[in-house]
């Protein structure tokens, strides 16, 4: 499994009888660093310059840091 696949908080546990494992995934790591990214950015400036498209371009921008970063730990 490729690291922006794996889970970022990701957890397991077995019921208290024992019967069964459940596990949950919750955000890849490649989600949780795009939304760090998308907080570090100044939507204003966004707006001014793409107008009614910020958000998308906020979005693609925020995934291509997530994607560098985890290139860069891949190192």
């Amino acid at each position: 499994m490729k690291n922006s696949e794996q889970s970022a908080f990701g957890y397991g546990f077995t019921t208290a009888d024992g019967s069964s494992h459940v596990e949950e995934k919750g955000l890849t790591k490649r989600e949780y660093f795009a939304g760090l990214a998308m907080q570090s950015s100044d939507l204003k400036a966004y707006a001014n310059k793409y107008g009614n498209k910020w958000a998308d371009e906020v979005a693609k921008d925020s995934v291509q840091m997530a994607d560098a970063l985890l290139k860069e730990l891949e190192k």
